[in-house]
């Protein structure tokens, strides 16, 4: 680099600064850079975004498996791997909630060649925002051991009702594993059990990880630094397609029930008796089949006749996987004086991106909002 492009802050990369026009090269103006600069990040930020007509299961049954060996204590992610950790897995784990309200989250550690249940599904439910809380500890001990923790994970999924997705997201600190047995063997009892493992490492590349994500149709990457772990974490927040066994000729049909709140029956509040607990209580849900009544958060599994109770915001909560806004188009003509119908800020030299139902210009910023957090887009709810 020049010392004079080194005082103004500019490349000296030439060929960044031109463009090709029917063969000849052209000088790109600095408006042109902004606006490529701009697509970049919105392509980035889409690109997880819910491809349409892929079938998904919206009630999703995830293990998280963390490697709490010595490794996880490496200050190559500042301050350490377990202080990111946890700050990138609360965030996970909130998002999840929030965008997979009918899903169920476990957590499984592994360090001292051995693994452990730290959260159970119905475990999960209660705790929600404190799912991590004094669950990692404050540092990390031996050496992990996969197939242990992956066979526990395996006892747990036995249990998914057959309408459920199974997965298990792993992160792994060390470069190795001390398993007491053949680790292939648990490799097809995931295969055979039809559970998909995601992989994320922290160091460098193993073999064994490629080979458990590419056995169950999962994905393997390892982070490069915080923000990247971000991103990976954060794309499994969307359902992952269901594996098809039966030539797409098949769906599987869910009975749910909407309970009724046993204070808005009548007038008057009245004493019940709340499953699972057994005690009296003013209020709570009373199941439309056996007409049970119970105090918990919904969705809940009914304890007398096991229908699935849920209500309508969780449906449409998950709908969206199934059906995402499609893309915007980018307008050639921008003209100036336009505002964004979301957010009312001005269009002037940035990029306008327009709906293809009801015709109404956004911004590239409230594009990526409507399809990744709204779902909806607010000019065809009008």
């Amino acid at each position: 680099m020049s010392d004079a492009a080194a005082m103004d802050g500019r490349s000296s990369r030439a060929w960044e600064n031109v463009k090709d026009v029917n063969g000849t090269l052209q000088a790109i103006t600095s408006k042109e850079t902004a606006y490529q600069q701009e697509r970049l990040r919105r392509k980035r930020r889409l690109d997880a975004a819910i491809p349409q007509n892929i079938r998904r299961g919206i009630i999703r049954y995830m293990q998280i498996i963390v490697d709490l060996s010595e490794s996880v204590v490496s200050n190559d992610l500042r301050p350490t791997r377990l202080q990111v950790l946890k700050t990138e897995l609360h965030r996970f784990v909130t998002n999840y909630f929030d965008q997979n309200p009918l899903s169920e989250l476990g957590l499984i550690t592994t360090k001292n060649q051995t693994a452990e249940i730290n959260v159970t599904f119905e475990q999960a439910k209660s705790l929600r925002g404190d799912f991590f809380k004094n669950q990692l500890g404050t540092t990390g001990e031996g050496r992990p051991s996969l197939q242990n923790a992956l066979e526990l994970a395996i006892e747990e999924h036995k249990r998914v009702p057959p309408y459920g997705t199974r997965e298990i997201l792993i992160i792994q600190n060390a470069l190795c594993t001390n398993d007491p047995g053949n680790i292939y063997d648990t490799i097809q009892k995931l295969v055979d059990n039809k559970i998909r493992c995601n992989i994320i490492g922290l160091g460098a590349e193993m073999f064994i990880c490629r080979k458990i994500a590419m056995d169950t149709s999962g994905t393997y990457a390892v982070a490069l630094d915080q923000n990247h772990l971000r991103t990976l974490i954060g794309d499994l927040q969307v359902p992952p397609p269901i594996m098809d066994d039966h030539g797409g000729k098949y769906a599987r049909r869910i009975p749910v029930g909407f309970p009724t709140l046993a204070g808005s029956i009548g007038e008057l509040r009245v004493k019940v008796v709340c499953q699972p607990y057994q005690e009296y209580c003013d209020d709570g849900f009373k199941c439309p089949k056996c007409e049970n009544y119970i105090r918990t958060e919904l969705p809940y599994k009914c304890n007398v006749c096991n229908l699935f109770l849920l209500s309508s915001p969780h449906l449409c909560r998950s709908y969206h996987h199934l059906f995402g806004v499609e893309p915007f188009e980018e307008l050639a003509n921008t003209e100036l004086g336009r505002t964004c119908y979301c957010c009312g800020r001005s269009l002037d030299n940035i990029l306008q991106m327009q709906c293809k139902k009801c015709k109404k210009i956004f911004s590239s910023e409230c594009e990526v909002y409507i399809r990744n957090s709204l779902h909806n887009c607010p000019g065809c709810c009008q």
